[in-house]
């Protein structure tokens, strides 16, 4: 298996999705435990990174799977997801 990396650089956000990342980036939580990682998910697994940086904050995060959360709100608006 070839593997790729996709960057969503093109995708437009809709004003409603603009609006809700307005707000949550905002949230002074979503910086708190800026350093965010999940457990050792094994050797092989996809591992994804975010790094957020405005100008209330700044926060990285690795999960595997779905992320949840503020955070994981952010990775829906920007990965296209639910």
């Amino acid at each position: 298996i070839e593997r790729e990396m996709l960057y969503n650089r093109e995708r437009q956000l809709t004003p409603q999705q603009s609006s809700r990342l307005e707000n949550i980036v905002q949230q002074k939580m979503l910086y708190r435990s800026a350093d965010r990682r999940t457990p050792d998910p094994g050797i092989g697994a996809p591992i994804h990174t975010m790094e957020i940086v405005t100008p209330y904050g700044h926060a990285t995060i690795q999960w595997d799977g779905r992320l949840r959360g503020m955070a994981g709100k952010i990775a829906d608006i920007a990965l296209g997801g639910p």
